[in-house]
């Protein structure tokens, strides 16, 4: 299915309407609209694929998902102007939303992993200066004490 009528008079690559298309199809074949062209579902859809497009998102797979995701959120405020989606596209949007959000979670799961890693580098880390620093007082203690008793020695400073 094509998505050239749904450009008005916007210019794009070759490469780009190709991909444009592909995510057009798909999105089109996931809510069930067999004529793209009398279906006002359709007209936002290609809205939402083209200007994902012009923010240089150039893999169908996202463009698809990305369009799809943005009409579910409007959809859950009401914005959209259209019918309800079908019954299957409704299923498998929720599903597809729960692998997002599974997918999300593992993320945030690798991250904290991280985080904490990190941190737990940086407590070592500051173990090790204290531990340093500890080391240079007592040697700038018994600097001084060297210092002081050397100038004992010359008579300059009476020892303490």
């Amino acid at each position: 299915m094509p998505i050239t009528p749904f450009l008005r008079g916007r210019a794009f690559e070759p490469e780009v309407l190709r991909v444009m298309g592909i995510a057009f199809e798909e999105a089109c074949r996931s809510l069930q609209i067999a004529d793209p062209k009398g279906s006002n579902l359709a007209e936002i859809l290609a809205k939402k694929i083209i200007g994902l497009a012009e923010f240089q998102v150039l893999d169908p797979g996202e463009l698809r998902d990305g369009a799809l995701q943005a009409l579910r959120q409007e959809r859950w405020i009401g914005e959209m102007t259209s019918g309800a989606l079908p019954r299957r596209a409704r299923v498998a949007t929720r599903g597809k939303s729960l692998q997002s959000l599974a997918e999300l979670a593992a993320r945030v799961d690798r991250v904290h992993q991280k985080a904490t890693q990190e941190i737990a580098s940086i407590r070592f880390q500051m173990d090790k200066s204290s531990v340093l620093i500890e080391r240079i007082l007592n040697n700038m203690d018994e600097f001084q004490g060297w210092v002081v008793r050397a100038r004992a020695r010359r008579g300059a400073v009476p020892q303490p």
